[in-house]
């Protein structure tokens, strides 16, 4: 997949027209009126879409010996997606983005956070360009409770627990970006740890 991606990628030299395709109709789905956003987002052409174009985008973020030809392209091309829709649907503080990896980077609580953080901004990113707006996702709370379920859930007038979650369909959209975005942030820091120590122990023989 990587060999034929590297030129078949929306990301790719001289697939600029493929790319503003993408960009434009993102933008306008992202504009869409929430309930007709829903109804589109609902269709089944969407799910395949948006599980060939986080494949695409994890593979414009993640070197590897069979995807080296092109990458800085792929790669900057991605972020320029990210950047120019970002302003059509600015991240908000939602809760469904945020992520625990905690105990996965062997007690490295500075990598930890920078790559916790990371993920979170991918997930945004992600979801937004498959384009799922976050007006949809929002999630209203008034006690401090803990979300961790996507079902509607009503109001309980004892707790006073006043909260809305998305709809089910949006479950597997998130799934899908959070799982992209956790691979492709602790890839790339296992990638530059190695690298780091690949230098340290080079430029040290070179001293014996």
């Amino acid at each position: 997949m990587d060999l034929e991606a590297n030129q078949n990628s929306p990301f790719a030299k001289n697939k600029t027209h493929i790319y503003e395709l993408i960009e434009n109709i993102t933008k306008r789905r992202l504009k869409l009126e929430e309930n007709f956003a829903k109804e589109v987002d609902s269709l089944p052409v969407i799910e395949y879409y948006s599980q060939t174009l986080v494949s695409h985008i994890v593979h414009s973020l993640v070197q590897n010996d069979k995807n080296k030809e092109g990458f800085s392209l792929r790669s900057a091309n991605v972020q320029r997606l990210f950047e120019s829709l970002e302003k059509v649907n600015p991240k908000r503080n939602n809760p469904i983005f945020k992520t625990d990896i905690t105990n996965t980077l062997d007690a490295n609580f500075e990598a930890e956070l920078k790559t916790k953080s990371k993920i979170e901004e991918l997930t945004h990113n992600i979801t937004t360009a498959i384009g799922i707006n976050s007006k949809v996702l929002d999630l209203t709370v008034e006690t401090k409770k803990v979300i961790d379920e996507f079902d509607d859930i009503d109001i309980d007038s004892k707790t006073n627990i006043q909260f809305q979650t998305p709809p089910k369909l949006y479950k597997k959209y998130i799934l899908l970006s959070k799982s992209a975005s956790s691979f492709i942030a602790i890839t790339n820091l296992a990638s530059f740890t190695l690298g780091k120590k690949s230098f340290k122990k080079t430029k040290t023989s070179s001293h014996l």
